[in-house]
């Protein structure tokens, strides 16, 4: 199956009988394997372009506003059937220097390495943006508190062991500032779950960065 010079998949129909297929057969497969490629083809760019506009360039992420989607979303689930929901606000610390220091190039592979490891702790029900900038989200379906903050630091600890990027020979290594909120421990209302997260955030700067921080700590 080929579409546009490029391989689709492949297509195979057998018998156990010699010549069982005449040419008559054999034309019409063809037409219809064309067919079936075009229209195989044009699905695959559609949910390539869906995915485009679905995700963030550079990380593979979600996007913002596609976790803002799924964020509240979330929260009209819970208000009609309550179970806890966990958000983590993650920033890497002092950003800015890394890109001042050794290039934007140096900071979007730093960036992809924070992805990556989001990608690889998160479970299939949680969903991770990048969030702005040097800002990372992750969205916690059915997760309390306690399990959301030992997320934190899970990710907080293998980032600092990690290496984000090579500089001229030399490891860099970037750490993490993580806020952490949870419904129903925080508050009753959903949607102020980024709020809280936010505030933990900058109380986890506060306290010397490379930290995780719960609203109530």
């Amino acid at each position: 199956m080929v579409s546009k010079g490029k391989f689709i998949g492949a297509f195979v129909m057998v018998s156990k009988k010699a010549h069982a297929f005449a040419e008559h057969h054999r034309n019409f497969l063809n037409a219809l394997i064309n067919q079936v490629s075009m229209v195989t083809d044009n699905a695959i760019l559609h949910r390539q372009i869906s995915d485009l506009a679905r995700t963030d360039g550079l990380t593979g992420l979600l996007n913002h506003r596609t976790f803002m989607e799924k964020f509240f979303n979330e929260c009209r689930r819970i208000d009609r059937d309550p179970r806890p929901f966990s958000v983590l606000l993650i920033d890497i610390d002092k950003f800015k220097n890394v890109n001042d220091m050794y290039g934007h190039p140096v900071g979007d592979t730093a960036l992809k390495s924070v992805a990556a490891v989001l990608k690889d702790t998160g479970r299939i029900s949680d969903f991770a943006a990048r969030y702005g900038g040097e800002e990372f989200a992750i969205g916690m379906v059915g997760t309390e508190l306690k399990g959301a903050a030992h997320m934190a630091e899970r990710v907080r600890s293998i980032m600092e062991k990690n290496v984000a990027a090579r500089v001229g020979g030399k490891d860099l290594v970037v750490t993490l500032s993580i806020g952490v909120s949870s419904y129903p421990e925080d508050t009753r209302d959903p949607s102020e779950l980024l709020l809280l997260a936010d505030k933990a955030l900058y109380q986890a700067k506060r306290s010397g960065r490379n930290a995780s921080a719960c609203i109530w700590m």
